[in-house]
């Protein structure tokens, strides 16, 4: 749609791997929905006590919805926070960090292991064309080329600061865009090796929530593993919707106070 001389999208439309198309609908962006329905079944998993039939039937709908937008990095958050949903009355507290830290360390290596080669994605059925072929492309491609935009165009050490990379290129330098797809080549592009000092205090912040706590640091802690699982395969930073709910993740976890003996430590089983 043209508005003022501008082009605006209101709706975009696309095709998957598979020849599956994405329409956006009223959400403009395909992922949109996806996320409306990941951050309702994080609500849902969150602050429902004892869980009814209905309330399966809702997780299901949820879940179907995530499914038909073929949003592959909501579709792994949803089956890595409905694990969660089912170990966390079940294990201790230092268990469940156990399983946040192991995301936290994925969304770093995979990346990393991409520009050292040592990743290697192969297919040969449909069904893992149409389960891994994105996949595929960023660790052939799309991280290989995060990494020589950071090198050719800014720093190895710094980055490229502040709208260096994602979405702010469309406008400033659309020639060398780059979606990033990854929250760590997203940081890394934006802080340089800076960018290991935000991981690390969100690995100590994960290491003392009490995450039984009560309601709301359970929600904080479905937050975390969705905000870690989309950013696996995705930049979970350029999404307005998601960027609410994170800001209540980011502002909870600033609250925890860092106290490893007794926080951490008590949590390990004697």
């Amino acid at each position: 749609m043209s508005i003022g001389n501008i082009i605006v999208d209101t709706s975009r439309t696309a095709y998957a791997a598979g020849g599956f198309k994405r329409v956006a609908g009223f959400g403009r962006n395909w992922s949109n929905p996806a996320y409306f329905a990941l951050i309702a079944t994080v609500l849902n998993y969150s602050y429902i006590k004892h869980i009814k039939f209905r309330h399966i039937i809702l997780v299901l709908v949820f879940f179907i919805g995530i499914l038909i937008s073929t949003n592959k990095g909501a579709i792994i958050t949803f089956l890595i926070i409905s694990f969660f949903a089912v170990i966390i009355r079940k294990v201790p507290s230092y268990i469940l960090k156990i399983v946040m830290l192991a995301t936290l360390l994925i969304v770093i290596a995979l990346p990393l292991l991409s520009w050292n080669e040592v990743l290697n994605v192969d297919y040969s059925s449909l069904v893992s064309r149409i389960i891994f072929s994105s996949f595929k492309a960023r660790v052939e491609d799309v991280w290989p080329q995060a990494l020589i935009l950071i090198k050719e165009h800014g720093s190895l050490i710094f980055g490229r600061g502040i709208g260096g990379i994602g979405a702010p290129q469309l406008i400033f330098e659309p020639s060398i865009y780059h979606p990033a797809d990854n929250l760590f080549i997203y940081l890394y592009g934006l802080f340089g090796v800076f960018s290991c000092v935000i991981f690390a205090y969100l690995g100590v912040k994960i290491m003392v929530l009490s995450i039984k706590d009560s309601r709301d640091t359970i929600f904080v802690a479905y937050l975390i593993l969705s905000f870690l699982g989309i950013g696996v395969i995705g930049s979970a930073l350029e999404n307005g919707i998601l960027n609410f709910f994170f800001g209540i993740m980011l502002a909870s976890l600033y609250s925890q106070k860092i106290k490893f003996i007794s926080s951490s430590v008590s949590d390990l089983p004697s």
